[in-house]
């Protein structure tokens, strides 16, 4: 089966949204585009990037398939589930045993080249796992152009049984669904000294949050011990592993650049105000 028109299925990079832990979409996008059959937009550098993810894709599939011993059985395989059809996944690559291969050109991995997936990798390829039933997601990844790594994933059912059962609800409810889906609260221009009042359950989450800023305090306290624990231990080496060669963790020199606005200030004297961005958003305190 083909793709088809985007807009009539639920792909493998819209679940994080859906579920909401994507930083790049809300579930009432995904909502906009498919009831309200809006076009996505994207900026010019997202299309960039978009671009030369496509056009580096096959190399990174070659790549993994040199260093991994993969055979492929196809790519850009599409699929939908069998019982819902308005969910579909497109894998990048298949191969003959049980792995589903998500090829990944990114800067989220971090100049550190850290092993942890981002949170929204993760539920896309247990997705695509899912969807052609595989056992595992690998990611071969190109990092800042320049660091090529692979990642993997094992199956977790329970997980994907939980983004299904979203992705259905949300298709029923606001999709074929005659209900609107509510616009996300940080959307929402607030009017300047507008009051309103809580009712228990508001002011229960109040005190909930309270409770919580009060524990991660004392968290943040106990973590900066021990990390102080760990750093003497480590003195001048920069990467900790256990006594099997499992690496713990690592503590490297890092730069960061940036500009002293005051001596900007100077320099350009009123003609600062040219180059000033007013940039507005609602903040929570509590």
């Amino acid at each position: 089966m083909g793709q088809n028109n985007r807009q009539d299925y639920i792909g493998s990079t819209e679940v994080a949204a859906i579920i909401g832990v994507s930083p790049y979409q809300t579930a009432y996008d995904i909502w906009c585009h498919k009831k309200l059959k809006q076009e996505k937009i994207f900026s010019e550098g997202t299309l960039e990037r978009m671009r030369w993810g496509l056009l580096l894709e096959p190399i990174l599939l070659e790549e993994a398939a040199k260093r991994l011993q993969l055979n492929y059985i196809g790519t850009q395989v599409h699929v939908r589930h069998p019982e819902y059809h308005f969910l579909g996944s497109t894998a990048d690559a298949l191969t003959d045993n049980f792995d589903v291969i998500e090829a990944k050109t990114t800067g989220l991995f971090n100049k550190s080249y850290s092993d942890e997936i981002p949170i929204e990798y993760y539920v896309q390829g247990n997705y695509h796992c899912g969807m052609h039933k595989k056992q595992r997601c690998i990611y071969p990844v190109l990092m800042g152009g320049q660091k090529f790594k692979t990642y993997a994933i094992e199956f977790d059912k329970d997980f994907y049984d939980f983004c299904l059962n979203s992705c259905v609800q949300f298709w029923n409810k606001y999709v074929i669904g005659n209900e609107d889906h509510p616009i996300p609260p940080e959307r929402i221009d607030a009017i300047k000294d507008a009051v309103c009042v809580a009712n228990d359950e508001i002011i229960l989450a109040v005190e909930n949050i309270k409770k919580l800023k009060s524990k991660i305090k004392i968290l943040e306290t106990e973590k900066q011990k021990y990390e102080f624990e760990i750093k003497t231990h480590m003195a001048e080496s920069e990467i900790l592993f256990d006594q099997f060669d499992k690496k713990l963790c690592t503590w490297k020199e890092a730069e960061r650049n940036s500009f002293d606005n005051k001596k900007i200030e100077e320099f350009l004297g009123d003609k600062v105000k040219e180059f000033k961005k007013t940039t507005k958003y609602r903040t929570m305190r509590i």
